[in-house]
């Protein structure tokens, strides 16, 4: 297994940042309602995002949405709100 997981537009993430992002929205999925929509943030927990830089938080952001893109997590992509950030809903 590498220690690089490619994700899109030509980012990558270190394995084991990747997985705990995984590991941390697994955790809250039993949690989440339908057709509410979340942001990474709201998925991956206040207390995770605080220990993130701002850098750590958008490579977060783009994990969630590889996680999602490649069915890792039981999400779609929902409705962006106005910032621009991506939301996610359970599918």
């Amino acid at each position: 297994m590498s220690d690089e997981i490619d994700l899109y537009g030509g980012y990558s993430a270190p394995q084991e940042f990747y997985e705990s992002v995984r590991l941390q929205i697994e955790d809250v999925v039993p949690a989440l309602q339908r057709d509410v929509p979340y942001t990474s943030k709201a998925l991956c927990g206040g207390g995770f995002w605080k220990l993130l830089t701002k850098g750590e938080r958008l490579l977060a952001g783009r994990c969630v949405a590889h996680l999602v893109v490649m069915n890792r997590l039981p999400l779609k992509f929902a409705e962006s709100g106005s910032n621009c950030s991506k939301r996610y809903a359970l599918k």
